[in-house]
């Protein structure tokens, strides 16, 4: 798995290099946090657990679309990062605090122990 994960990060790599003709090692430094914002969004949990592609898919989408809409409305890059960080937390934890809620009702049902 990790020879087939490289081959494409190497693929990738060249497909970005000719694009913008320049082979810089920093290109892309940062966008860790717009892949795993899409990977949350997506569905996945970070405690473990199953995705799906299509929700993947669907997280790249609505980063993009958050990405974009902030450049639109004049929002500085700085803040950009900040509202993804937003949505990774409350991706990761809305499933956790909803889980929680959950076992914590059904703790305090009477007849239950």
């Amino acid at each position: 798995m990790y020879v087939v994960i490289g081959i494409i990060a190497g693929i990738a790599g060249i497909i970005h290099g000719t694009q913008i003709r320049v082979a810089n090692p920093f290109d892309l430094v940062g966008t860790e946090l717009n892949v795993l914002a899409a990977v949350v969004l997506g569905g996945t949990r970070i405690t473990g657990g199953r995705g799906s592609v299509f929700g993947t898919l669907m997280g790249v989408f609505l980063v993009t679309i958050i990405n974009n809409s902030l450049i639109l409305l004049g929002v500085s890059s700085y803040y950009d990062r900040c509202v993804i960080g937003i949505l990774v937390i409350l991706g990761a934890g809305g499933p956790l605090l909803l889980q929680r809620l959950q076992s914590g009702k059904q703790a305090w049902l009477p007849g239950k122990s």
